[in-house]
């Protein structure tokens, strides 16, 4: 069994936890930011219905449909939003940043040269974020904390 594979199937086998990676280089500000619970698929339309019932029914996880009509998978610390796009021909996953500071976030990005992509989703006139594009063309939803989309009643 290769190295990979060992390490891997013993995470599994609830030995050992690997030890976090330390920080290297870069002269970012390790307080500034943090990764978020939220992640969005953008799914074409012909892949929504059964991607819903492969995370609902196939494996039995807890889904909750917000306020706007977007279901929520709650995949373990992570909230899944399954979002039915009529413009992506195939998924998409897109990942939020928590930052402390959007103004200061958004200062720091532009100086390490971080592509901006307001245009890519309208946010809430009075929301404290933006979108970037990482290297990857992985879109980020760059926010301050606590501005979460509400559970429908």
């Amino acid at each position: 069994m290769s190295a990979a594979k060992r390490s891997f199937f013993g995470i599994l086998g609830g030995r050992k936890r690997a030890k976090s990676m330390p920080r290297e280089g870069g002269d970012g500000d390790p307080d500034l930011f943090k990764g978020g619970r939220n992640m969005a698929l953008k799914l074409p339309a012909h892949q929504f219905e059964a991607t819903l019932q492969f995370y609902r029914d196939t494996l039995g996880l807890p889904v909750k449909m917000m306020a706007d009509g977007v279901p929520v998978v709650e995949y373990g610390p992570i909230r899944l939003w399954l979002d039915r796009s009529e413009t992506v021909s195939r998924s998409e996953l897109w990942m939020e940043i928590v930052a402390k500071d959007a103004e200061k976030a958004d200062a720091a990005l532009e100086a390490a040269g971080v592509t901006r992509c307001d245009n890519i989703e309208p946010l809430p006139k009075d929301f404290r974020g933006f979108w970037v594009m990482s290297p990857a063309d992985v879109v980020h939803l760059v926010a301050e904390p606590g501005q979460d989309s509400s559970e429908e009643d």
